[in-house]
């Protein structure tokens, strides 16, 4: 379906809300910014009690408090759950509870109202008489608020008079995240032939610039999810913090940030050699001392880095502005769960899509992006599995084998312990 477009206003108004959510009381006025109306939208004492669930014993002990949201048409229900623990088992097995209790719903879940998880639960057919349960979880942090997080809940903005199931229908849009991924690629994109023909604007062979873009493009990206990793850097956001550095002390407009900044963090500060960094102030120094080693060849310099080629600061006030309104997770999406997020992979995908990309396409500045998305790959995969487990092993149930391939961890136990005891030696030989 397609996604409605709301105002400038109210953008600004769910920036602010999500910017200062310390209680309950916020997500449910959340709501109320998003237009819902005020009778289905409960009093914030519309709270659960958990015995009225049929959680297990130990999830029940991490539940605090769970509200009632709201509840369209008595079919759609949202609840915002105060807990103990974020943990991804833990999540996937509350909202399994509720996925039993409930067609429609939504849950949103916080320790402590510095970082809420949105929850879409996604019923996803397997085969004609089976569904899995797919989370979509978008991760708000209250003091990094990134334009996908606007966008995404911006778009569960209601229309007065949208029955239920449309509304159910634009949640599920609003939790797309192919769509978070087309639009990183679609401003990619513009990003990246701004750059290319700035190069060939001063005499950077056609192939050059294309492979030098695409380089330094990769190697600033993948700052970005190493920033993400607990421990690696300082700063999590820390090339926006290297840039406004630079800007800081009054160098926007002499064109030095690559050159002198950008060059120095890469091929020194990650390889062990900071020591070597000139030129740069103090703070910066002292920031990047104890960055990791990065092996593998993203920055070791090679003949594209021997380019003599000035990069304007405009330009990567850009670059820099693309990048920032991602949020950026090191988590790679599994079958039965994503996140709305640009993610580790997209490093590949953009590798993929241009690489090799041919003279006369790039012209044209259409890129032709394809590439077949990680969780499609892997479901792909399962099911191939299955069918090749089913036709050799025909004394297993296949609805067995598919709780076996296609079950996660927790809910995999029994099953597991199952084959262990019949099947296993006969499973081994089918393998082998």
């Amino acid at each position: 379906m397609s996604i409605m477009e709301v105002s400038k206003e109210t953008r600004t108004r769910i920036k602010e809300n999500l910017s200062k959510i310390e209680s309950a009381k916020d997500i449910f006025e959340l709501f109320k910014v998003l237009n819902y109306p005020e009778d289905i939208v409960f009093d914030i004492t519309a709270k659960r009690k958990k015995d009225s669930f049929e959680f297990r014993s130990d999830d029940g002990q991490k539940i605090k408090e769970i509200y009632s949201v709201l509840s369209l048409e008595n079919k759609l229900h949202i609840f915002l759950l105060e807990t103990t623990s974020m943990a991804p088992s833990f999540i996937r097995s509350v909202t399994t509870t509720f996925d039993r209790q409930y067609l429609n719903f939504f849950l949103i879940l916080t320790v402590d109202y510095s970082e809420v998880v949105f929850i879409f639960p996604n019923r996803e057919k397997i085969n004609r008489d089976q569904h899995k349960l797919k989370l979509i979880k978008l991760i708000v942090n209250r003091d990094e608020i990134y334009y996908t997080d606007i966008q995404t809940l911006s778009t569960l903005f209601y229309e007065e008079g949208t029955k239920r199931r449309q509304v159910w229908r634009q949640w599920k849009a609003a939790f797309n995240v192919e769509r978070v991924t087309k639009n990183f690629f679609d401003d990619y994109k513009k990003v990246f032939f701004l750059l290319k023909n700035e190069l060939s604007n001063q005499g950077i062979l056609k192939k050059q610039s294309h492979e030098f873009t695409l380089q330094l493009l990769n190697r600033v990206m993948f700052v970005y999810f190493i920033s993400k990793k607990e421990g690696w850097l300082n700063t999590k956001r820390f090339m926006k913090w290297l840039w406004e550095s630079y800007k800081k002390q009054e160098k926007y407009g002499d064109d030095e940030f690559y050159e002198i900044w950008l060059k120095q963090v890469f091929f020194k500060a990650f390889n062990n050699q900071s020591n070597l960094i000139i030129n740069l102030p103090s703070e910066v120094k002292k920031e990047v001392s104890n960055f990791p080693f990065l092996n593998g060849g993203l920055f070791t310099p090679n003949d594209l880095d021997g380019l003599e080629i000035e990069i304007s600061d405009e330009l990567y006030e850009k670059i820099f502005k693309f990048y920032e309104k991602y949020n950026f997770t090191i988590k790679e999406d599994m079958p039965l769960e994503e996140e709305v997020a640009v993610d580790p992979q997209m490093i590949g995908y953009v590798y993929e899509s241009l690489a090799n990309v041919a003279a006369e396409i790039y012209d044209r500045h259409d890129l032709g992006i394809f590439y077949t998305p990680r969780v499609e790959v892997d479901f792909m995969a399962r099911r191939a599995l299955i069918e090749y487990l089913s036709k050799n092993l025909i004394d297993i149930p296949k609805e067995n084998l598919y709780h076996l391939v296609f079950d996660p961890p927790e809910e995999k136990k029994k099953i597991t312990k199952d084959f262990e005891n019949k099947f296993w030696r006969t499973f081994e030989d089918v393998l082998d």
